[in-house]
Parts: C-alpha cells; sequence; structure tokens
C-alpha cells in the first residue's frame, strides 16, 4: 500500500472514531439525568485549564525534544557531502521546525479540544 493510501486510510478511520464519539457522547447527555449533568459538568470545569496546561507542556515536549529525534533516526541522510554534515543540516531543520511543529499541534488542540468547550460553554 502506497504512503498516499496509508494516510488516506488513517484519516477516513479517524474521521469515523470522531464522530462515532460525537454521537455517542450525544445519546449519553439526551440518557442522563439533569443532576448528573450538572455534576460532570462542574468536574469538566475544575480540571479543563490544569489538563490544557499539561497538554501544552506535552505538545512542547513533543516538538522540541521527540520531532528533533526522530527526524534524526527516521529520514534518510541527505545526500549532500559527508554524512556529518548531512546529519547537522537534518538537526538543524529538525529544530527549525520544532515551532512549526508546536504550533500545529496547538490548532489540532483548539480545533479538536477547546472550540467544543468552548461551545459547551455558550
Amino acid at each position: 500500500m502506497s504512503q498516499t493510501l496509508r494516510i488516506v486510510a488513517y484519516l477516513i478511520i479517524t474521521a469515523l472514531v470522531v464522530s462515532a464519539l460525537a454521537l455517542s457522547a450525544s445519546v449519553l447527555v439526551k440518557t442522563l439525568p439533569a443532576e448528573q449533568l450538572s455534576g460532570m459538568h462542574l468536574l469538566i470545569e475544575r480540571i479543563w485549564w490544569p489538563a490544557t496546561a499539561i497538554r501544552i507542556v506535552i505538545y512542547a515536549l513533543l516538538a522540541a525534544v521527540v520531532y528533533p529525534r526522530w527526524v534524526n533516526r527516521h529520514l534518510p541522510p541527505l545526500a549532500l557531502g559527508s554524512e556529518e554534515q548531512a546529519r547537522a543540516l537534518q538537526r538543524h531543520r529538525a529544530r527549525k521546525r520544532a515551532p512549526i511543529v508546536f504550533i500545529a499541534l496547538l490548532a489540532s488542540d483548539g480545533l479538536w479540544a477547546q472550540w467544543p468547550y468552548w461551545l459547551l460553554q455558550r
């Protein structure tokens, strides 16, 4: 299977899982009594911002530490000069892209976590 087909299959499976979760959550909300819903809402309000801070720290670690190491281990060295020069250039590019990875992780958090939370507050 080609790389493109794997990515498309992964995206379709992810969309199906997220849709199933959204549908099951709406069914759950309709079946729960009001006092349980208010208790769940209070719990979410209490843990939301600490959980958001933890996610941001994890995103920073992923972008600054994990991503550059992954690039160094999994991508073949560039065919420029010596292998050491190629690895150095690759490390530089990975560090340069780390802020972009962090912003992408924050954007996905905003789309998948913060926006639905904001909608629940309205």
